[in-house]
């Protein structure tokens, strides 16, 4: 039996590729590998140069993270990015069993009317 993760937090390691998205006018996804991490921030390796006050949201498997780009300069073949962490939306696998369990749990009161309507009489 799998154990479950109860952080707070998702938790990142070096190296880990990840959906980056620049968020703005044109919301443009990029693919990114986190070169160092803090509670607070992330530096990430990115193949584009992210203007600093660049809003920016990270998809992980379980979890969104909003941010914001402090500073980026040209590293290697890309650019290395500082992102300060400002949300997290943790959960999400739990919470979409939730919301399917309601939708499962509504389903026959909206499928079957005519024999909800006979419970009732």
């Amino acid at each position: 039996m799998g154990r479950m993760d109860h952080r707070r937090e998702p938790r990142f390691f070096p190296g880990e590729v990840i959906s980056v998205t620049l968020l703005g006018c044109s919301d443009t996804t990029l693919v990114g590998r986190v070169t160092n991490c803090s509670p607070r921030g992330l530096g990430l390796e990115l193949p584009v140069s992210v203007p600093p006050g660049t809003a920016i949201e990270i998809r992980l498997a379980d979890a969104i993270i909003l941010g914001e780009a402090v500073y980026t300069r040209p590293e290697g073949a890309g650019f290395y990015t500082g992102i300060r962490l400002h949300e997290t939306l943790s959960g999400l696998a739990e919470l979409a069993r939730i919301v399917q369990a309601f939708e499962e749990e509504l389903q026959p009161q909206t499928l079957n009317p005519v024999r909800n309507r006979r419970q009732q009489d």
